[in-house]
């Protein structure tokens, strides 16, 4: 008991040291959707902790690659983007034909790592190699936790542009994401609740609300919505070492645009290389103090 209060009492400290990095009155930067879908930074695992939550890759040892593309009314699959992840590294490409008149395209090369039984942190730093204004050869550092005792619940906290690069020659702000999934029933149903704070200021907060459903091991349904009435739906399928993914976005009620993604595990590996590391594991249960 002494031991899991300990670590409780570690992982608050953290994230309070880590949430004093705001700037009051700095301007955010908000990266464009497009291929890079929501995904909760304490449920992510997978592919998508590359964007999502780097700390996630220090859980998950299987190589996997996948490609994606959005379909939408007026273009189909212009942009365009894909990534190749394994033993804690990732890598990430994306296109997007039109943001804001002009051609985007961005790198992320991320990292993570198990610092103990449920705790793992990770670091991932994004490059626009092209894009239009104060995006075009932006840098961005993120740092993103995740912990996960052995309990229902796991709680995920990210920063994003730690260095602080400059838009007009002012210092541009630190954004914070904090998130908690519950799982009534272990890693087939998981609730979920993010906060954002785009510019470290607790008066600008944002929140999103998720359900996903793991009702076998070959289907997961996913479902966000924002406090602006944006809604995500997604289902992700598995195949031995393929699986496939759609996810929908919806603002407003009104259609926008489909996320397709396809992927694969190329080699053997433990159990079904293809599906999601578990983020609840079967390791035993330490004896009580």
């Amino acid at each position: 008991m002494r031991r899991r209060i300990k670590e409780i009492i570690i992982a608050a400290v953290v994230i309070l040291i880590l949430s004093g990095t705001g700037a009051s009155g700095a301007a955010p930067v908000f990266l464009p959707e497009g291929i890079q879908y929501h995904y909760f930074p304490s449920l992510v695992t997978g592919y998508e902790s590359i964007w999502s939550n780097p700390a996630a890759l220090g859980l998950d040892r299987i190589t996997r690659i996948v490609v994606s593309g959005d379909w939408r009314e007026e273009s189909q699959f212009e942009n365009w983007g894909g990534a190749v992840l394994g033993d804690g590294l990732g890598i990430s490409y994306r296109s997007l034909d039109d943001f804001q008149g002009k051609n985007y395209n961005e790198y992320i090369f991320a990292a993570g790592a198990e610092l103990g039984t449920g705790l793992a942190w990770g670091l991932s730093y994004i490059y626009v190699s092209e894009g239009p204004g104060h995006y075009n050869h932006r840098h961005l550092w993120n740092l993103g936790i995740v912990f996960n005792r052995g309990s229902q619940y796991t709680v995920g906290v990210v920063l994003m542009n730690l260095n602080r690069g400059r838009i007009d020659g002012e210092r541009t702000a630190v954004s914070h994401r904090y998130g908690i999934s519950y799982f009534p029933f272990n890693e087939k149903l998981a609730l979920s609740l993010e906060m954002t704070l785009p510019t470290g200021e607790f008066s600008e907060k944002e929140y999103r609300y998720g359900l996903c459903v793991r009702p076998s091991p070959e289907l997961e349904i996913y479902s966000v919505l924002d406090g602006h009435r944006n809604f995500q739906f997604g289902i992700r399928f598995f195949l031995d070492k393929y699986f496939s993914a759609v996810r929908s976005h919806l603002s407003s009620g009104q259609y926008g645009y489909t996320t397709v993604a396809a992927g694969m595990a190329p080699f053997e590996q433990r159990g079904n290389s293809g599906r999601r590391t578990p983020i609840i594991t079967d390791r035993p249960r330490q004896p009580r103090e």
